[in-house]
Parts: structure tokens; C-alpha cells; sequence
């Protein structure tokens, strides 16, 4: 479908925060990443104004993602997880910081999950105690194209959160991604993790 027109979407603060990074880290900045993507619609996206509380299309995300490992020369995989972590160093101490004083691992594994909604408006997502130690959570209806990168910048989340919570030898991994839909067309899986620490 068209950039920009997909019904699953991002806040604009999530783009804010991309392009800074981009032009702090990539050869080029943001403009060399769309020199690499040589693509005019995502090129016309991106240079738009992206405002904090308003929703885009979150599609994009993916080009501009890959784009970026390619650029730094880091494996897409350890690109996103490290992203992640950032973004849970940089937004978990002042959105969750009571949950973190206040409550356990177990509570925070737990809760993690919702998280997303701070960021998506697409999927629900959950969470389950298999046993003390081992919580599973999952995020449903997430567009096939952007699996790789909601599973890896969650992995990366998910860790740091968990750290800062007092958790040790933290172990997040993406333990399956069955179908489960199809929104505007397009095929719609559940990323599934398990959360593991002592």
C-alpha cells in the first residue's frame, strides 16, 4: 500500500527520536539513509514534520531500520535489540519509575507488555506467569512486515526494563510467531517471548 496510508501506527515522537538518531549516528544522517533507500515515497515521509502525540503510519520503520544497520554495519538483529535498549534507558526511568521503585520483576514481566500501547496503536498484548522466574508475554496483530522489528526491539526493552528492576541474567528471546489475522490487506502474526531471570 501506499507509505503513510497503513492502518498500523506509530506515535510521531518514535520518528522524532529515529531521525535524531540517524543524523547523530549514520554516515549522511538521515538524508544519506534515504540516499540508500533511493525510494520517493519513503524519502516524502520521512522529511515531513513528524509531531510527538500524533499517529503515523509505522511501515516505514522497517526500510529505515534496515537501512540504518546497513549503514553502521551491525546485523539488523543486534541493531534493533540495542535500539530497544535505548529506548527503555531513555523512557522507563521517567514513565515507569514508580512501577520500578514499587515492584518486583515478576510485576514488572508482567506489565511490560503494555508498554506498547505507549508507542503502537495496533495489537493487544499480553502477558503470563509460567512459573517464578519465566513470564511469557505476546503482542497480537502485528503486521507481518514489522515482526523482525517488534521482536527485537522488544527483546532489547524488555531486558533493560527488567534490569533496572532489580532482575539478574536476564534472558528475553521470541519464542514463536503464529498467524493470528489480517488487517487493510495485510497478514497480522503474534509475537511471542519468553522473559527469563533470577
Amino acid at each position: 500500500m501506499p507509505v503513510g496510508t497503513s492502518p498500523f501506527r506509530v506515535k510521531g515522537h518514535v520518528y522524532q527520536k529515529m531521525k535524531a538518531d540517524f543524523d547523530e549516528t549514520a554516515p549522511g544522517g538521515v538524508a544519506g539513509l534515504l540516499a540508500r533507500i533511493a525510494d520517493e515515497e519513503i524519502t516524502a515521509f520521512t522529511e515531513q514534520p513528524f509531531m510527538a502525540s500524533s499517529w503515523y503510519d509505522a511501515l516505514p520503520m522497517m526500510p529505515l531500520s534496515l537501512a540504518h544497520a546497513h549503514a553502521l554495519g551491525v546485523p539488523f538483529h543486534h541493531h534493533l535489540r540495542d535500539r530497544g535498549r535505548q529506548v527503555a534507558e531513555r523512557d522507563v526511568p521517567g514513565i515507569y519509575r514508580v512501577l520500578l521503585r514499587l515492584a518486583t520483576p515478576e510485576l514488572v514481566a508482567s506489565r511490560l507488555p503494555r508498554a506498547s500501547t505507549q508507542y503502537f496503536d495496533f495489537g493487544a498484548a499480553e502477558a503470563e506467569t509460567l512459573r517464578p522466574g519465566l513470564v511469557r508475554v505476546w503482542q497480537a496483530g502485528v503486521p507481518v512486515t514489522l515482526v523482525p522489528l517488534i521482536a527485537a526491539t522488544t527483546e532489547g526493552f524488555v531486558s533493560a526494563a527488567m534490569e533496572m528492576s532489580g532482575a539478574r541474567r536476564v534472558h528475553v528471546r521470541c519464542v514463536d510467531t503464529p498467524r493470528d489475522g489480517e488487517r487493510g490487506g495485510v497478514s497480522t502474526l503474534r509475537v511471542v517471548l519468553e522473559v527469563a531471570w533470577e
